[in-house]
């Protein structure tokens, strides 16, 4: 399932045409980092949350919660990422 020739993403930025946005992979592989987030988000903005399942997206860059963002990035280590990506993947059968 992974190639350990390649990169194992963990957090990414995208300027795309009508948001910027911040990948977690956390977000998406720990349901308790994901509903920490959401339920702070609110705390730090008066906007509406738009989040996928990795991806949260901001119209404008002055709407980005800088230290939110800060806080999510220190929530989970890199060594932290891998160990939880590593038990989420089913071992390969070959």
């Amino acid at each position: 399932h992974v190639n350990p020739k390649i990169e194992l993403p963990f957090l990414s930025v995208a300027s795309q045409r009508s948001h910027i946005g911040i990948y977690h992979m956390g977000i998406y592989a720990d349901e308790t980092l994901y509903n920490w987030f959401t339920s702070e988000f609110t705390k730090h903005s008066k906007l509406k949350l738009n989040i996928g399942k990795s991806c949260i997206r901001f119209k404008k860059p002055q709407h980005v919660t800088l230290d939110l963002i800060g806080v999510l990035t220190s929530k989970l280590s890199p060594e932290q990422w891998i160990e939880l990506y590593e038990s989420k993947v089913r071992p390969s059968t070959r």
